[in-house]
């Protein structure tokens, strides 16, 4: 079985995930998850919106946990970009629930979770004005990731939300100079 990474860039609204084969550092797979408000044709409480799109979002990585399995892959970490929290509580309350999800999905599968730092991800990536163009372009010039565009087209991602499925896909590659990551490769 091929050991990979599930990289998540966290949200309820959008959260990106990229599958990251941990001994050969390369993409695997890529995709986002897009929450849809839960039914409007009734009065829905803010509460129950949010927790709808938890419950999607943990449905969505389950699915391609499944999906990893046919093709013979053992998910061996999870990692995260770490959160940072904004000043209003209502955002903050959405991010820190998304957390739950992926930590949540981690703990059911009883499997490390690693937190990358923004300031990582864009250190390791970004050349030039640090913007999410510049991390994505950052992501793509990184061997084994160069079909990560492919990925968008197949999948129907705009460009408007790929920052989300390239800053996965940069945890992926930080998570990949983890211990564990680094064992595995030291095994191969």
């Amino acid at each position: 079985m091929t050991p990979v990474i599930f990289a998540i860039d966290p949200g309820l609204a959008y959260m990106g995930l990229a599958i990251v084969d941990a001994s050969a550092r390369r993409l695997v797979d890529a995709d986002l998850f897009v929450s849809k408000k839960a039914d409007s044709s009734r009065q829905v409480f803010a509460s129950s919106d949010t927790m709808h799109r938890a419950a999607k979002a943990y449905e969505f990585l389950k699915m391609h946990l499944k999906a990893s399995r046919e093709r013979g892959e053992k998910v061996v970490l999870v990692a995260h970009e770490s959160i940072s929290l904004p000043r209003n509580a209502g955002s903050s309350s959405k991010i820190g629930l998304s957390f739950g999800v992926v930590a949540s999905f981690s703990a059911e599968l009883d499997l490390p979770l690693f937190e990358i730092s923004p300031i990582k991800i864009k250190k390791g990536f970004a050349n030039y004005d640090n913007s999410k163009d510049d991390v994505c372009a950052g992501v793509i010039r990184s061997e084994g990731f160069e079909h990560l565009p492919e990925i968008f087209k197949a999948r129907g991602i705009a460009k408007s939300y790929q920052n989300h499925v390239s800053d996965a896909a940069a945890v992926g590659i930080a998570a990949c100079e983890t211990p564990v990551a680094r064992m595995l490769r030291a095994l191969k």
